[in-house]
C-alpha cells in the first residue's frame, strides 16, 4: 500500500471520526468560569428569584422587567463584598454587588442572598 492511498484512509477516517463526535457530543451550551465572582452570580441565576417588596416597587419605578436581572444584573455584575463573614452566613449567603453599564449609563449597588432553595434580591438602588 502506497502513501498517498494510507493518508486517504487515514484522513477519511479522522473526517468521519469528527462527523461522529459531533452527532454524539453535539453543541455546548453551557459556559464555565472559574472565578468566584462569576460562579456566585451564576449560582443566583440558577435558583428561582424572589423580590423584596422594596425591589418590586424600585423595578416598577424604573420600568425594569425580570429578563433584566438575569440577562443584566446576574451577567455584568461584580461582586464587592467577598472575604467577609456576610459571604459565609448561614442559612443564607449575603453577597453585594454593583453593576455598572456605561452603554445605557445605568448604576446599580444591589444586595443579595443565595438560600437553599432560591435567591432574594433584598435592596437595589441607584448609583449616581
Amino acid at each position: 500500500m502506497s502513501f498517498a492511498q494510507r493518508l486517504k484512509y487515514y484522513l477519511i477516517g479522522i473526517g468521519l471520526g469528527i462527523i461522529v463526535v459531533f452527532i454524539f457530543f453535539g453543541k455546548r451550551t453551557f459556559q464555565c468560569s472559574y472565578f468566584p465572582n462569576a460562579r456566585a452570580l451564576d449560582e443566583a441565576k440558577f435558583y428561582p428569584i424572589n423580590y423584596s417588596p422594596e425591589v418590586e416597587s424600585f423595578f416598577r419605578s424604573h420600568k425594569i422587567d425580570t429578563t433584566f436581572v438575569k440577562d443584566q444584573l446576574f451577567r455584568r455584575s461584580t461582586i464587592t463584598n467577598f472575604g467577609t463573614e456576610e459571604v459565609k452566613a448561614k442559612p443564607c449567603r449575603i453577597y453585594r454587588a454593583n453593576y455598572d453599564n456605561a452603554d445605557l449609563q445605568r448604576k446599580y449597588e444591589f444586595v443579595y442572598k443565595i438560600c437553599k432553595d432560591f435567591t432574594y434580591i433584598e435592596s437595589i438602588k441607584e448609583v449616581d
